[in-house]
């Protein structure tokens, strides 16, 4: 029976390690009183995702009035467009402790939210809140804001931002969406579902890659849905089928945020014209079935 001493190091040498692949060496960040406790309702950009454990009693917190006011100010400008004043409150609750503030600073940095598009700042952000990472946060709140930045964070480093000096890492990338795998993370799942099938950080593995893609569907994760389709469209790697084309771009269509992504909308309206109504009915028929079987549900918001 492994000890409770060794319980403990086999913890932090899961952080050491994982920090050791956000930083290169860096030890990982201790998450302030304050950082448990978040705003309600702010938050409902996190990707969505089922935590792998159930809810825990909250930790007793400390005082977080410091901030508290900071982050329902700039909760009220965020709402009404005024990004420039929200993130001035945002970096002050961030200072204090505010994990969900720090969040939504690189998310600003990365969207150019009243700032100009910066991924130095932005990675700068999500790093800080990947640190606070821990395997066994029972708290659900923090627990979804960290392994959310943990993918933020794997993102550029998959793609690498050269001229602020984040050099293209797909490995460090990969191992990073495997942790937000682990809770269910569909960004996470999809991105290395995308990693096998171009053999990017792994060997180039197609029918793992359709797999995991498959994975992420099941979530009801959009990108996942239209690449599939557009795979089974034009048969890459797949079979080539038009009517299960109709169908991962209708579920993609239904799960699918236009702001976020237009050219699923764009695509799912061409691809109807393209095909024949014997594709588009049978499509239809099985998108009905997919997702009787795998609702869309709404992402968790920040209180939950």
């Amino acid at each position: 029976m492994r000890t409770y001493r060794n319980d403990c190091q086999t913890r932090w040498a899961g952080r050491l390690l994982l920090a050791l692949a956000l930083l290169g060496g860096t030890a990982a960040s201790t998450i302030s009183p304050g950082a448990a406790q978040e705003i309600d309702g702010f938050g409902s950009q996190f990707y969505s995702f089922v935590p792998a454990k159930p809810e825990s009693e909250l930790p007793k917190l400390g005082d977080v009035s410091l901030w508290r006011d900071d982050m329902k100010m700039a909760k009220q400008f965020y709402a009404e467009g005024d990004y420039v004043r929200a993130r001035e409150h945002l970096e002050k609750a961030s200072k204090a402790g505010s994990l969900i503030a720090t969040w939504y600073l690189g998310d600003m940095y990365r969207t150019g939210k009243g700032v100009t598009v910066d991924t130095g700042k932005s990675f700068t952000y999500y790093r800080q809140v990947a640190l606070a990472y821990d395997s066994e946060q029972p708290n659900r709140r923090l627990m979804r804001i960290t392994v959310d930045a943990l993918v933020r964070v794997a993102d550029i480093y998959r793609d690498g931002a050269p001229n602020d000096s984040i050099h293209k890492d797909p490995v460090r990338a990969y191992n990073l969406y495997s942790t937000a795998a682990g809770h269910g993370h569909p960004a996470a799942i999809y991105a290395i579902g995308v990693m096998y099938l171009k053999g990017q950080g792994v060997k180039k593995m197609p029918d793992q890659g359709i797999r995991w893609l498959m994975r992420a569907s099941r979530k009801r994760y959009a990108p996942a849905e239209a690449m599939l389709g557009d795979l089974h469209y034009d048969g890459i790697h797949v079979k080539q089928d038009k009517a299960k084309a109709v169908m991962w771009y209708t579920l993609a269509r239904q799960t699918a945020r236009p702001d976020a992504y237009p050219q699923i909308i764009s695509r799912f309206g061409t691809l109807l014209d393209e095909v024949s109504d014997e594709e588009r009915t049978s499509g239809e028929a099985l998108a009905v079935q997919w997702s009787e079987q795998y609702p869309a549900e709404e992402p968790p918001s920040a209180d939950e």
